[in-house]
């Protein structure tokens, strides 16, 4: 199955159904009972004959498109999904991180004359950009949940240009930043599986960086409409992604309150505090 949802077949390559439910096999195998066909075909109906078990759960008796966890699933990730990234919409509309915004960024970087810029150097000067492209499309809450890949490794969806790299090429001037920690909506501190302390900021450099100048353009309300919440439900949760029950995470209740708080505006965005299993001690 491609990431669309689209059922492709692996023998005749028609859409529609898999190679398990092909009559072009079929009648192949059916033709010439000594072909590779009829050996495959073969392979097919003995499958057939072992018990169902869920490429999700793992249970028998049960496919993925019939499995209750993974429906359940579902309905909470698309609920925290939306949740998250709307809250994500305002802290930016907030702190005036839209397109025309101007950042300064504790990154390495090339400057002008090629001296390069490291921020453990003593003489490093902060690169001052221009966000002159967003991209939030992969961003998901997981962002927020602090034992997952997504809160540790981020996506660099923020696109800017350094103001002074005039005549530098694009590869030295563009400096593309992943979305800061937030307090409440993307802690800083967490856990990993065996429960050490992680720092978000020693595994990203490029989310150290704040708005000095605000900006006109916000990023808009698309990638919360219900399309675009529909479409990364079903990306995420399609077979192709490896994505089981034990990999599924979900926003505690405490985090849920709070964002929606702050969404109805009994917080503000300064009130906002990190999960206390994140706090720094």
């Amino acid at each position: 199955m491609s990431y669309s949802g689209t059922v492709h077949c692996g023998h005749c390559y028609e859409k529609g159904h898999n190679v398990r439910g092909c009559d072009k096999l079929r009648k192949a195998a059916e033709e010439n009972p000594d072909s590779y066909h009829a050996i495959k075909y073969a392979r097919i109906e003995e499958s057939k004959k072992k018990p169902k078990v869920c490429s999700y759960c793992g249970i028998e008796g049960h496919t993925r498109r019939g499995c209750d966890d993974s429906r359940a699933h579902k309905i909470t990730y698309r609920l925290d999904l939306r949740l998250w990234r709307a809250a994500i919409s305002k802290w930016m509309d907030d702190t005036g991180v839209k397109i025309g915004a101007l950042v300064r960024a504790r990154v390495h970087y090339s400057a002008n004359d090629n001296e390069y810029m490291d921020p453990v150097y003593e003489n490093f000067v902060p690169a001052v950009c221009l966000i002159d492209n967003i991209d939030l499309d992969d961003i998901t809450h997981y962002s927020a949940i602090t034992n997952s890949p997504e809160w540790l490794l981020g996506s660099h969806s923020i696109g800017t240009q350094r103001i002074d790299s005039k005549g530098q090429e694009s590869w030295r001037s563009r400096i593309p930043l992943a979305l800061p920690c937030i307090k409440g909506i993307i802690p800083r501190f967490g856990r990993d599986h065996w429960d050490r302390e992680q720092d978000r900021t020693e595994h990203r450099q490029p989310i150290n960086w704040e708005v000095v100048s605000p900006g006109y353009k916000s990023n808009g309300e698309d990638w919360i409409s219900n399309k675009a919440l529909d479409s990364k439900v079903k990306h995420h949760f399609a077979g192709g992604q490896s994505q089981c029950r034990n990999d599924f995470r979900e926003l505690t209740k405490e985090q849920r309150t709070q964002l929606q708080m702050y969404l109805d505006g009994t917080l503000l965005v300064n009130e906002l505090i990190d999960p206390p299993r994140t706090v720094e001690k």
